[in-house]
């Protein structure tokens, strides 16, 4: 296997996405809200300490939390108050009270797709999406927050979660840029134009298109320096907006984030064994 960039394909995506949040009109010298930290989880939590089950609550005071992170990291959308409590939105979208941090900000928000019974993707070595986009994500957090960014990963363990919970996610904090981390698989044509990375932009936003062009220009330029990997694509590599049959962005991440620049990356072809093999790797991972 050919050797990798010295520059860490996970960390330049985590930069792609710092410039694209300052362009965005971010501030990195500004004081940074209380966020969780990115460690791994043993137990997503969603039925332990700190969350009982729903009961009726009052909705949520004028300007109070949007946001919460249980204690054991799992991000939570606020719907209203319940005493010192907040009825809240879990992973797999049922409604529950639970205790935990509020978050009032946010600069980016990172999903990492898939997860739990959903694998996502899964390579002839057996390398799963799932778990490759939580590393990916992390990885690109902990850059992000290097340079003074605020980050927010909608989950941070292995356990499913709901496309409308990830919507919700993002509608609660308004971070100024979100971006869904996914790995493609499927293809097996060789590619005439080397890596076959797509990046989809949602269909009215000229801001998420010119993310999702950011995106894709450095994820392809950083893979394209890996010399000999017989890369592979679909039809239509590149970046472009993918609509459904309602006129609507296909995506549910994309159309359930409007208002919000958001990019949706597939980075490379798990499907593929000399790119499973290459996301392996250690020293391509950080």
């Amino acid at each position: 296997m050919p050797p990798v960039p010295s520059r860490p394909g996970r960390r330049r995506i985590a930069l792609l996405v710092a410039i694209s949040c300052l362009l965005a009109g971010c501030r990195a010298d500004r004081a940074e809200p209380a966020r969780p930290g990115l460690a791994p989880l043993a137990d997503p939590g969603i039925e332990g300490e700190g969350l009982e089950a729903i009961e009726p609550a009052p909705a949520l005071a004028e300007g109070g939390p949007r946001l919460i992170v249980s204690k054991k990291g799992v991000v939570l959308p606020v719907l209203g108050a319940s005493g010192d409590a907040f009825r809240v939105v879990t992973p797999c979208g049922n409604e529950i009270v639970a205790t935990g941090t509020p978050i009032a900000t946010i600069d980016v928000v990172l999903d990492p797709g898939h997860g739990g019974e959903e694998p996502g993707a899964v390579g002839p070595r057996g390398l799963t999406e799932k778990d490759l986009n939580l590393v990916v994500a992390a990885h690109a957090a902990k850059a992000l927050q290097a340079q003074g960014i605020s980050v927010l990963l909608t989950r941070r363990a292995d356990y499913r979660m709901t496309l409308a919970a990830r919507g919700l996610v993002v509608e609660a904090i308004r971070p100024k840029v979100f971006v869904s981390i996914h790995h493609n698989a499927g293809a097996t044509a060789p590619s005439p134009v080397g890596p076959g990375t797509e990046v989809y932009h949602q269909n009215a936003s000229g801001e998420s298109k010119r993310l999702g062009g950011l995106v894709f220009e450095d994820v392809k330029g950083y893979l394209s320096q890996v010399k000999g990997v017989p890369w592979v694509a679909a039809e239509r590599p590149g970046v472009q907006a993918r609509v459904g049959a309602t006129g609507d962005d296909y995506y549910g991440v994309l159309r359930r984030s409007k208002g919000t620049p958001a990019a949706l990356i597939e980075g490379a072809f798990i499907s593929n064994r000399a790119e499973e093999a290459l996301l392996q790797r250690k020293d391509a991972q950080k």
